[in-house]
């Protein structure tokens, strides 16, 4: 009873602001991901159908909004629509509907194509999802991870080769730290650190910019 009355209270504040004051409403709808993300898959099973599908129809709707391109300062995962989809993708799994769930996807896989740069965060419940369809698959918890059991090489999706066109000589002796965001691959040796292109994302594959470069003591 207490999360149909939050889920009410939201509904209204967001029906209400994402026109007048859609900056309020951006906020709004951080927070409301922020609260069903933490659920657990069909944690929402046993809350009323009427709250639960008037606040999927207004995310559906918001989820179609288009915004201008954000700024240099402003995420583009940040935007009312991009927004609405993740806190879609999350109250479809609380719910744990079936044909909610298939609607939701197909809403997001045919959005027009002033979408295809729009980035949406993916909510933790979806990670939740993915982890007990793991153990039950296995049979077993916990799993492993690539920390501790490495990458399988018929796991590898594509592979580049970074070229080497900096003016120092990068000596193989030296060991690089690598870190990855999907979008970009971050290398950091005793020259600098290096923001690389992976291909995805509009990214420019093989490209490198120079962040910061580090004072080494000899």
């Amino acid at each position: 009873q207490m999360v149909s009355m939050g889920l009410c209270g939201v509904h209204e504040l967001i029906r209400e602001t994402h026109l007048a004051h859609p900056s309020l409403c951006s906020r709004t709808l951080q927070i409301l991901l922020n609260i069903l993300q933490c659920q657990h898959p069909e944690s929402f099973k046993k809350e009323p159908q009427d709250v639960i599908e008037s606040l999927y129809s207004l995310l559906m709707d918001l989820s179609q909004v288009h915004e201008p391109p954000p700024d240099n300062t402003r995420d583009s995962s940040d935007t009312i629509s991009s927004l609405a989809c993740s806190c879609l993708i999350s109250l479809v799994l609380a719910r744990g509907d079936t044909g909610m769930i298939l609607a939701a996807l197909s809403a997001m896989f045919i959005l027009p194509c002033k979408f295809a740069q729009q980035q949406i965060k993916l909510p933790s419940i979806l990670f939740t999802l993915h982890k007990s369809v793991d153990a039950m698959l296995i049979g077993r918890l916990p799993l492993g991870t690539w920390f501790d059991r490495g990458l399988k090489r018929n796991g590898r999706v594509a592979t580049f080769t970074v070229v080497n066109s900096l003016k120092h000589h990068w000596p193989t002796s030296y060991r690089s730290n690598i870190a990855s965001s999907g979008q970009f691959l971050f290398i950091q040796n005793c020259y600098g650190l290096f923001k690389v292109g992976s291909g995805y994302l509009a990214s420019i594959p093989v490209s490198y910019f120079f962040i910061l470069s580090l004072l080494v003591l000899q």
